[in-house]
């Protein structure tokens, strides 16, 4: 009790601040709910537009968040927003001060006001061939640079915003239910795009290349929502379904843990409520969207998601909750019913995967580690790897691409090597504190679990693809990251 009261002391210390002020409680609570409102349905409905990884998408969404994070900086938004908890302090200034580090590297990469032996030869060499001055800077593509950056800070912006909405566990579960029901949205769309065109449309944009009607050429359309890749609506599918997963085993709002105990020790019969039975229809839904996606990598990822899921909020419990064995073993039994439905083109996909395909691969990360052997200590500039690539693609190698297929490598390629360090501390030191709190969590330790578990489903994938350069996965990601951190700090609800 101790504990609990102390957790509520800080909210009752800001309301008590308030009202000395003056500031009207009714304004204020409109002020709040309205702040919710609009920051959820932005970073829920990120992904409609394809994915928000085009200019005119995610250009007014940053524009959007940056209004709400002034908003929110005012004291406008969330009454107990900038309460800082004792326990979560050092992990916070080292959380900030690794990603100010990432910012001002950003800031260096594309200032003219740097030492001429921080900026890319290139230049030289372009002033040479022109015969007029150029403008000298670190990065090679000055524009990609900033856009990077403005997508970073906007990432950092949703993490505090979310932070502070998701204090209240009640939020927390509304925006996992609304993230989930914009999934099952995404997946619903890509299901009639299969349906109707074979999946080869996102709205109005053709995903087949100029050449994939010729014989020669064999194009297949894979299910992508409205994402233009495949590989990027997996993950995203994926932790939607391990989100949809912990909700399922998860108790309801206004619900006492006494009462919960008794529903998993009575059978599943009583188990399974209304609510959990349409989460469960989700999963199916956002199961079977993930295998049409023919993402083996997406699918990888997701497994070992539901694992991580299963194991966190499994521990500890699985003796005295036998309701968890049965859901358990249904699950199997409906998982593998689909596989067989849907699976067919997946596992082709799998069967078609060749040594040729798996050494393009290694061949593109050995190009990156060549770029990043040239520049390891400023980078090449954020959001450059394309004009890296350009520069350092071998004759016996066509294929043009624009991501290095590994975010990690391509962070160390763009940012240097102390930068990338920074940044990875950024996504790191969150998913431990989350971590850290689905193992202190006495109840809803499914709120930081699931933020746990469905995050790594994007970070996994991003070792081998780049699902995290996707500004919808990026945005929510961070959102979760923010919710988990909000979740882990409290032993009692």
């Amino acid at each position: 009790m101790r504990s609990r009261a102390k957790d509520l002391s800080g909210e009752d210390e800001v309301a008590e601040t308030d009202t000395r002020q003056g500031r009207p409680p009714a304004l204020r609570r409109v002020s709040e709910i309205a702040f919710i409102a609009i920051f959820f349905a932005v970073v829920v409905c990120a992904a409609i537009p394809m994915g928000a990884n085009r200019d005119w998408a995610w250009g007014p969404i940053v524009v959007i968040l940056g209004a709400l994070a002034v908003w929110h900086a005012l004291g406008l938004g969330i009454v107990s927003g900038h309460t800082v908890r004792s326990a979560e302090r050092g992990a916070l200034i080292a959380l900030m001060l690794c990603f100010l580090a990432v910012i001002v590297a950003g800031l260096i990469q594309i200032s003219p006001f740097v030492p001429p032996s921080w900026r890319a030869d290139l230049y030289a060499r372009a002033a040479s061939v022109l015969g007029h001055p150029v403008v000298a800077i670190v990065s090679l593509n000055a524009d990609a640079s900033s856009a990077i950056l403005m997508k970073v800070v906007a990432c950092g912006a949703i993490f505090v915003m979310a932070r502070a909405t998701c204090r209240d566990r009640h939020r927390a579960r509304l925006f996992l239910v609304l993230f989930l029901a914009s999934a099952v949205l995404v997946t619903a769309y890509g299901l009639l795009m299969q349906a109707s065109n074979g999946s080869c449309f996102v709205f109005n944009y053709n995903k087949r290349p100029d050449d994939a009607m010729t014989p020669v050429h064999e194009f297949h359309c894979s299910l992508s929502g409205t994402f233009v890749n495949s590989n990027s609506f997996a993950p995203y599918a994926g932790m939607a379904l391990v989100l949809a997963l912990g909700l399922i085993f998860s108790r309801g709002n206004g619900r006492s843990q006494d009462s919960e105990e008794l529903e998993l020790r009575s059978g599943a019969s009583t188990w399974l409520t209304g609510a959990r039975a349409v989460y469960v229809a989700m999963s199916l839904l956002l199961f079977g969207g993930l295998l049409l996606s023919d993402s083996r990598a997406g699918f990888g990822a997701t497994v070992l998601g539901a694992i991580l899921l299963g194991v966190l909020l499994l521990r500890g419990r699985w003796p005295s909750h036998p309701a968890f064995g049965w859901a358990l073993a249904a699950a199997i039994l409906v998982a593998a019913v689909l596989v067989l439905i849907t699976g067919s083109a997946f596992f082709h996909k799998v069967s078609q995967l060749s040594d040729s395909d798996v050494l393009h691969r290694f061949r593109i990360w050995q190009l990156a580690a060549t770029a990043l052997g040239q520049s390891p200590w400023l980078g090449w500039g954020m959001g450059s790897f394309p004009d890296v690539y350009s520069l350092l693609q071998p004759p016996d190698l066509q294929t043009a691409n624009d991501k290095a297929h590994s975010t990690p490598l391509e962070w160390l390629v763009d940012l240097g090597i102390p930068a990338a360090m920074c940044a990875f501390a950024t996504v790191l030191i969150p998913l431990a504190v989350c971590l850290r709190g689905c193992l202190r969590r006495r109840s809803d330790r499914y709120l930081p679990a699931v933020a746990f578990a469905a995050s790594m489903v994007a970070v996994l994938h991003s070792t081998v693809d780049f699902s995290l350069q996707i500004p919808a996965i990026g945005f929510a990601v961070s959102a979760l990251l923010g919710l988990g951190w909000a979740q882990s700090f409290r032993r009692y609800e």
